[in-house]
């Protein structure tokens, strides 16, 4: 396996993990923490461009959910959100 599978092998068991830790701990509500908690992280970017007035969001929201699963994609955005 490449350097590239195994990231994204390890950021998607990483987040299994948590929801399951948290479903364990706390139930049905640790599960929707912990859903609501990767969602906030993967939306990240849009929230920095939105709350810069950045005037590119609608840009920098397709960018950020059509390609952050590929992180490159992910951080791209976020720079894109930063700068302005």
């Amino acid at each position: 396996m490449n350097n590239k599978v195994r990231l994204y092998n390890t950021v998607i068991d990483l987040a299994v993990n948590t929801i399951e830790l948290l479903n364990k701990s706390f139930g049905l509500l640790g599960k929707i923490f912990a859903i609501l908690l990767i969602c906030s992280v993967y939306l990240a970017p849009t929230g920095v461009a939105l709350l810069r007035g950045n005037r590119e969001i609608g840009n920098i929201f397709l960018v950020n959910f059509l390609l952050g699963w590929t992180i490159l994609g992910w951080v791209m955005s976020f720079v894109w959100a930063v700068k302005n």
